[in-house]
């Protein structure tokens, strides 16, 4: 299955979601026209906004090396083109984590990490640290795609484009799903078919640490745990978490 091609398709399509669909890719677009490749970051943690930011990025990536132009020298037309297989065109992921993060999600990363190849370093810090750490080893990267959106904690602060806070490492923060809800992210995975961390099938809806972290119990039917994308009152999104 080609999920950047079925990313394409529901772009094109005339419906609420694939509005939202075509703005974050515009968003991403411009991320790209302004930073570069190599100046553009993914935070990917495994959980499922970030998953569905790492299958927008790949597909407005794949939008932009199919329309490259070709360039005509001496009469002759030479693609301009490069090998997807080039280091250059791996995405750049950081993967912040710790002793505390769920074996599940470790696995899944390394899954994503393998099958779309990406160019990604894990480094077991806090956030601040963890960023001050990765742009010394990507010294070219001064901006990170991020997964927040409206209802997550400071989510309702940010724009599309918002500079890091002051004490922290200079970059931009590019929040391409900023107004996505919560029931966007879920009718986009499965209407794509983006693989996710199965966690999410056993009734987490948001996930942090292992101590801080339980299912939801919105979702626990005749003592069962349904999967996340059940939930229908996104005020109870990261309930399970402490």
């Amino acid at each position: 299955m080609d999920i950047a091609m079925n990313v394409k398709a529901l772009s094109l399509k005339e419906d609420p979601l694939a509005d939202k669909v075509r703005v974050s890719m515009q968003v991403i677009k411009k991320a790209l026209d302004t930073y570069g490749r190599d100046g553009l970051a993914l935070s990917f943690n495994g959980g499922k906004d970030c998953t569905v930011l790492l299958h927008l990025f790949s597909a407005v990536l794949r939008d932009r090396d199919n329309n490259e132009p070709n360039v005509h020298i001496n009469g002759a037309t030479n693609s301009i083109k490069k090998d997807k297989s080039e280091a250059d065109h791996r995405i750049r992921c950081l993967y912040v984590s710790n002793h505390e993060v769920f074996p599940e999600v470790d696995a899944f990363v390394a899954e994503c990490t393998d099958k779309y190849n990406l160019d990604l370093v894990a480094i077991h810090m806090p956030m601040k640290e963890a960023l001050e750490e990765y742009m010394k080893i990507r010294k070219d990267v001064g901006a990170f795609l991020i997964g927040t959106r409206r209802g997550d904690p400071h989510g309702k602060y940010l724009d599309h484009f918002t500079p890091s806070d002051h004490g922290w490492p200079k970059l931009m923060r590019v929040s391409p799903i900023l107004d996505w809800t919560y029931e966007d992210i879920w009718q986009f995975i499965r209407a794509v078919g983006i693989p996710y961390c199965g966690l999410y099938d056993k009734g987490y809806t948001s996930l942090g640490n292992i101590s801080t972290t339980t299912p939801n119990p919105a979702l626990l039917k005749n003592g069962e745990y349904v999967p996340a994308y059940h939930l229908k009152d996104e005020e109870l999104e990261r309930h399970g978490r402490k």
